[in-house]
């Protein structure tokens, strides 16, 4: 991680970047969003000097759908500049928040309602043997939440345009690109570990308890943004959890389960933080000048979770949204 945050800042030929940890409340989806777009619109470097999105359980949705968006609009301009309102009006949308408000406007969670209360009731009638085909026909109701995001997105999108929610999550980020990465958190049921999906090879911090990303212990594994993002929210009994197979080298059993990342961290801050070292190491191995920038959207009036944490020692300055 720190190899690519090093090779944005000198696409942009500036210091400065900034990562965002974003914690795990269902309504965080549309304040994430919401927030993420409104500093693109009155800010159009915003996105390009934002490297990465560390995010738990509903706010990984939100996250997902700010860098679809940035993926379509954001583009890397050295010379944008940021306009911000004498007199701050909330009323005072621009693009990108216009479309993020029509996103979330569309009912979201009503297929996976539907599916819970009436075809699961139909499941349980079915034989064990048939009831995988079951799932595989579209009656699954972790695939119609994640069908509703994509849909969502595709409804509110110019005609033709690529709908980054149907591709795959690792291919979301490239480092001469304005969109930012996303390290979406997950729990692995089987050992309470933190499981990280994010496009490259993971950072392993101090006694965080990071030990390694999706992408690393299932390599051959392809998701999409959808799947990605619904994984990080996916709440046992409201939705099944994600099952996965480890690497073939593996010496323990090979399937494993994945579940709504607030069970292992429900802030976003431990990952944030392992992505903040290994910056800071590759930079000074490299005497590559960075400034690291700390946006924490928690909702709360005390951040609880970086109380004890020295993020100046580290050489990061920290925001918060309260």
């Amino acid at each position: 991680m720190g190899r690519e945050a090093c090779a944005k800042v000198q696409v942009l030929n500036e210091r400065t970047i900034w990562i965002v940890r974003i914690i795990g409340i269902a309504v965080i989806l549309g304040l994430t969003a919401m927030f993420l777009a409104r500093m693109q619109d009155r800010c159009s470097s915003f996105a390009p000097h934002l490297f990465a999105i560390s995010s738990v359980s509903g706010g990984s949705v939100g996250a997902a759908m700010f860098t679809a968006l940035a993926q379509e609009q954001a583009r890397n301009n050295r010379d944008a500049g940021c306009h911000l309102p004498d007199q701050p009006d909330s009323r005072m949308s621009g693009a990108l928040e216009t479309r993020t408000r029509r996103i979330l406007s569309e009912d979201l969670l009503s297929p996976t309602v539907s599916r819970f209360l009436f075809a699961d009731v139909l499941l349980q009638a079915v034989p064990n043997c048939l009831r995988h085909l079951w799932c595989v026909t579209g009656f699954d109701r972790a695939r119609a939440l994640e069908a509703s995001f994509e849909e969502a997105f595709a409804k509110h999108a110019p005609p033709d345009a690529a709908n980054p929610f149907t591709h795959s999550v690792y291919r979301q980020w490239k480092a001469d690109a304005a969109a930012p990465a996303l390290l979406i958190n997950t729990t692995e049921v089987e050992t309470g570990e933190r499981v990280v999906i994010a496009p490259f090879a993971p950072a392993v911090g101090a006694g965080t308890g990071l030990r390694g990303t999706l992408l690393e212990r299932a390599p051959g594994l392809d998701l999409r943004l959808s799947t990605a993002a619904a994984i990080s929210a996916r709440f046992p009994l409201i939705s099944p959890a994600a099952s996965y197979e480890l690497g073939r080298d593996s010496p323990t059993g090979r399937k494993r389960r994945l579940v709504d990342g607030g069970y292992a961290d429900n802030s976003g801050i431990a990952t944030a933080l392992d992505l903040i070292e290994v910056i800071a190491a590759e930079a000074r191995r490299r005497r590559l000048p960075v400034d690291i920038r700390l946006i924490a959207l928690t909702g709360v009036p005390h951040d609880e979770e970086l109380m004890g944490v020295d993020l100046a020692e580290m050489g990061v300055v920290a925001y918060h949204d309260s």
